[in-house]
């Protein structure tokens, strides 16, 4: 798992102590997405395939995977929004038709993250934890590119490697 996924869920987690989801119904297409979605209290209401291991996505319909997308499955669950990225413009194309709202969000670089989180903030109206989860992200991101905690870590994989 990467330290920035880490990073994801342990930000998510933070925020949903407890926290009831609400406003308007979100699907997300790719699992980085749903951490996202999660992490602000959006109303996910289904997930795609590898999203499996994050609590909140428990129980939760999976309605897509790395190549394919179940439109019919999606419009049966009547979103207000659908979340995916730029290179699933085609898979999402059915849902288009049947006139539901979907917007790709670009989740290729670092800094796309907190483009993420922002976008899904404001998707889901859910502004504060929006603003608190990219705050939370920021201050990881400092700790890890000053070395907080992964100094003795680097340490100790050097000495473990001889």
């Amino acid at each position: 798992m990467s330290i920035y996924r880490t990073l994801r869920i342990l930000v998510a987690a933070t925020l949903l102590l407890g926290a009831a989801p609400s406003g308007p119904r979100i699907v997300t297409l790719i699992p980085s997405l749903a951490e996202d979605a999660f992490a602000v209290g959006a109303n996910v209401i289904a997930v795609s395939k590898f999203t499996d291991d994050m609590t909140q996505a428990k129980g939760l319909p999976i309605i897509a995977d790395f190549q394919s997308v179940d439109s019919e499955a999606i419009i049966r669950l009547h979103p207000d929004v659908v979340v995916g990225i730029p290179s699933q413009a085609r898979l999402v194309e059915p849902l288009r038709r049947a006139r539901i709202r979907v917007e790709l969000i670009p989740d290729d670089t670092f800094d796309d993250i907190f483009l993420d989180i922002s976008k899904l903030g404001e998707l889901s109206n859910h502004l504060a934890q929006e603003r608190q989860a990219c705050g939370e992200t920021a201050v990881g991101v400092f700790r890890i590119r000053n070395g907080a905690d992964l100094d003795r870590r680097l340490r100790l994989l050097h000495w473990d490697a001889r």
